[in-house]
């Protein structure tokens, strides 16, 4: 019984959510036609591969249609999440999307179905779930593998009039590490990182498995800080004045905001193994 029910609002999303009222479909799944805006936007982002075109309109179908059976939905937060998300999206590819013939609605759907992915990867492993993982553990996996900071930075090295790089004269370079190592001096003796320095503070959250955003080697640097320590990095031609915060700090909510990337870290294998299993039921033709 619950298999039909199953099968049964599978088929209601199908015709709601994906199929196309004015165009020959270029597939469709189980026999129900797929908005041929999804097709080209997997056909885009499998640059043509037939057999992963048909594999991610598969797990498409599968997550929508899941996140359906269980009636989960999305929270006001959640939503205006993912409104921002699109329109951020649309912003920066609107031109891309739209010679490939995929519209900002698209897009929408496409955004959603990331959303209700991320709903049923919570639904079946968060501390509520069918195969819970308890909030602790999700805090204790975030402390152990995320560094919240405030940084500035600078060059040690020039531009020249074409905007080449060139090297820095040794008493250009002395007096910026100078300034930097003063910095430092004051924030570990209780000073504010921004009232030792002219240069911008940032504030970000580093991930010890990707911290692309910075040179090679800075998150194990910084890794050796305690909590409201400072001090300077020097890497290749960069430098760093790296205050570590607390990654708990309520005043960035980092938690709140990589929360799911963590659960999904610690159960994404598990959850792709059953994400596979619905995919198969659900045949592009």
């Amino acid at each position: 019984m619950k298999k039909a029910l199953s099968l049964f609002l599978a088929i209601i999303v199908l015709v709601t959510c994906f199929s196309s009222c004015s165009q020959i479909a270029k597939v469709k799944v189980n026999g129900t036609k797929i908005d041929n805006e999804v097709y080209y936007y997997f056909e885009d982002l499998c640059k043509e591969d037939k057999a992963q075109i048909e594999k991610e309109i598969s797990r498409y179908v599968a997550i929508n249609s899941e996140f359906s059976a269980h009636a989960l939905s999305l929270s006001p937060v959640q939503k205006s999440e993912l409104s921002k998300r699109v329109n951020d999206l649309w912003h920066i590819y609107s031109v891309h999307y739209s010679n490939i013939g995929v519209s900002k609605q698209a897009i929408y759907k496409i955004e959603t179905s990331k959303f209700y992915e991320d709903a049923l990867l919570d639904y079946y492993y968060g501390p509520e779930g069918q195969s819970p993982v308890s909030e602790d553990a999700i805090k204790k996996y975030f402390k152990e593998n995320y560094i919240a900071i405030n940084f500035a930075t600078d060059y040690l090295f020039n531009i020249n009039e074409t905007g080449a790089m060139v090297s820095m004269p040794d008493s250009e370079k002395a007096s910026i590490i100078n300034n930097f190592t003063r910095s430092v001096d004051l924030v570990n003796t209780g000073s504010l990182i921004e009232t030792t320095t002219d240069r911008e503070i940032h504030n970000t959250i580093i991930n010890s498995s990707n911290d692309g955003s910075f040179p090679s080697g800075f998150y194990k640097e910084v890794e050796k800080l305690e909590v409201n320590g400072a001090t300077t990095v020097i890497i290749g031609d960069y430098i760093f004045l790296v205050q570590r915060i607390d990654v708990f700090d309520e005043t960035y909510n980092y938690y709140g905001t990589h929360r799911t990337e963590c659960l999904r870290a610690m159960k994404g294998n598990d959850f792709n193994v059953l994400v596979d299993q619905w995919s198969q039921n659900y045949k592009v033709n």
